[in-house]
């Protein structure tokens, strides 16, 4: 979708600092305790875990 009305017209002419704009949001790293590990693969070097896991598939 396009963001629509960025900044004003002719005065300030300009973005102000701050302005919210789309974007990735949420780099920090999360621990999830007490999952259940099932299966290790060593051979694949995988762990088969039970639950919730964070994160991009």
């Amino acid at each position: 979708r396009a963001p629509g009305s960025v900044g004003a017209s002719s005065y300030p002419s300009r973005v102000f600092k701050g302005m919210r704009m789309a974007g990735r949001m949420g780099s920090d790293n999360v621990t999830v305790q007490n999952l259940r590990v099932l299966k290790v693969v060593a051979d694949k070097n995988l762990l088969v875990v039970k639950g919730c896991v964070p994160g991009h598939k």
